[in-house]
């Protein structure tokens, strides 16, 4: 019984290590600047709902620039000019990419969710434009991650 807890123990340390770390978002959220009249807003999040590919933090980029990471339990946000832009999230062992496109107005806020799913050969971070009612409640329960300025190292 005790090599069980042991086995537990040692899974719950190695997966919490892949959850997002830093300040709850409702901690921070008053701090944001306020959104330019000609920009709009893009919120990104991955819930904790699943343990599958918890380990697996894709690569998120706008318009071929990357902004941060799908990473369980994170939340962040990237303010672009309004048009038309390409999310996309390279995918490790599947040849096409993930990709979506929105079109962001002056002043908007839009939630894209984020998740990893299965595919023939490895997982596969999906993401989809979310409902403000769905995608609010669940952002105010995530770790803001603040995205990514640079290219992390792999």
């Amino acid at each position: 019984m005790n090599d069980v807890r042991c086995l537990l123990y040692g899974l719950l340390l190695s997966v919490s290590g892949c959850m997002a770390t830093g300040q709850p978002f409702s901690a921070v959220q008053s701090g944001f600047p306020s959104l330019r009249e000609e920009a709009g807003r893009i919120y990104f999040y991955r819930s904790t709902g699943s343990v599958y590919g918890v380990a697996q933090h894709s690569k998120i980029l706008i318009d071929g620039a990357m902004v941060g990471r799908s990473i369980p339990g994170g939340v962040f946000y990237v303010d672009v000019p309004e048009g038309k832009h390409t999310i996309s999230l390279p995918t490790l062992g599947v040849a096409k990419e993930n990709t979506l496109s929105v079109r962001i107005m002056g002043g908007e806020t839009v939630f894209i969710k984020t998740w990893v799913g299965a595919s023939g050969l490895a997982g596969r971070t999906n993401i989809e434009v979310a409902e403000p009612e769905d995608a609010r409640p669940v952002i105010k329960t995530l770790t803001f991650t603040g995205g990514a300025k640079e290219e992390p190292t792999e």
